[in-house]
């Protein structure tokens, strides 16, 4: 909720939907506000990012190969965000996306082979053996093939 808040969503909320809310003191906890805001604000992977970056080179040019290449530092991912943010909140329109839509494959529910393709009596017979074979009290009376 807090995220979509933040993102500049405009939701109809309480306090009390919020994780740190204490209800005998009827507030909001200001460490967990920080906590959830380090989250918010990709603090957690700049974290990440720190740690890796001296012990495990390899592994932190594979994880951030597109970071490294858009010259984006850990210390530069708060900054980063708030610029997202403020973007997202000055444009809440969706812009309609310049990629090609992905190329549609043909999708093949049942693999049949030649004996079926050619003699379509075959798969009822097929189908009317798994019934028997598994106790089934119904069977379907349409042939697959019209």
């Amino acid at each position: 909720m807090e995220g979509a808040l933040d993102g500049g969503l405009d939701i109809a909320h309480s306090d009390k939907r919020f994780a740190g809310f204490k209800k005998d003191k009827k507030q909001l906890g200001a460490e967990i506000h920080r906590k959830i805001r380090k989250y918010i604000y990709e603090g957690h992977v700049a974290d990440y990012m720190k740690s890796i970056a001296d012990e495990e080179s390899k592994k932190y040019q594979s994880h951030f190969s597109e970071y490294i290449k858009k010259n984006i530092a850990a210390d530069d991912m708060e900054a980063l965000y708030k610029k997202v943010h403020a973007t997202i909140c000055a444009y809440p329109t969706m812009a309609k996306s310049t990629k090609e839509p992905p190329k549609t494959h043909k999708m093949h529910d049942e693999l049949h082979t030649k004996v079926q393709l050619k003699f379509p009596c075959f798969l009822l017979l097929q189908e009317f053996c798994r019934f028997v074979l598994l106790g089934c009290k119904c069977m379907p009376l349409a042939s697959p093939y019209g």
